[in-house]
């Protein structure tokens, strides 16, 4: 009995060295994660933040974990986090994008992936976070372009349109627009001449080719 009770302390020690070997590499791989890792208990506290966190926000980890998610993401005010909370519980997992504040006092843009953690005992909001500022930016200065383009567009005093290699509308300029009675954006996605039943769209193109023959007798 004795060595069968020394038997049994040594499989109990050697499993439980699997086991902090087992945690110590998961431990390890979510710290040197390259996204942002949180732990988010239901009031909102901030319970785990991963090295990425960190350096994402400008934060210490100790100082991260002193804070509540309303002091990173300003949308989640005590009430709306909430309410969140509740709906993640019936509909986990959540992408959604957001506006995060870091200590330096500037605001990035982020997308949040949200995953159901169960732990000890307790239930978890566990986000990946990952910065997407300059692709924000990028997609708010090509917008920005394509309005400039427009407004150049609709100064032309012609009707003037731009299709895709699929001879369908990606746009018109407001000329073309106003002579059908339509608003732009209804051309977007229609194919080429899906006006031709529409009489306007004859006396269009017979003013297009009776100006094209003044034009050429001249």
């Amino acid at each position: 009995e004795p060595i069968e009770a020394i038997a049994e302390c040594q499989n109990l020690v050697e499993e439980l060295e699997v086991r902090r070997q087992s945690e110590f590499l998961h431990q390890f791989a979510t710290d040197q994660a390259a996204d942002a890792i949180f732990w988010i208990k239901s009031n909102g506290q901030l319970s785990y933040a991963n090295e990425a966190a960190g350096h994402l926000l400008g934060y210490r980890k100790e100082e991260l974990l002193a804070l509540t998610i309303d002091e990173i993401d300003p949308g989640f005010s005590p009430p709306i986090w909430s309410q969140h909370w509740q709906a993640f519980q019936q509909s986990h997992p959540l992408t959604f994008e957001s506006t995060y504040n870091t200590n330096q006092g500037t605001t990035i843009f982020v997308e949040v992936r949200v995953n159901y953690l169960a732990f000890q005992g307790e239930e978890y909001y566990c986000a990946f976070v990952r910065d997407i500022s300059d692709r924000k930016q990028a997609a708010q200065a090509l917008q920005e372009t394509n309005e400039q383009l427009h407004a150049v567009l609709d100064a032309v005093p012609g009707l003037v349109s731009w299709v895709n290699a699929d001879l369908r509308y990606l746009g018109v300029n407001q000329h073309l627009a106003n002579a059908f009675n339509l608003p732009s954006h209804s051309f977007i996605g229609q194919e080429i001449g899906f006006m031709e039943n529409s009489t306007k769209f004859y006396d269009l193109v017979q003013e297009f080719f009776a100006t094209s023959k003044s034009t050429i007798s001249t």
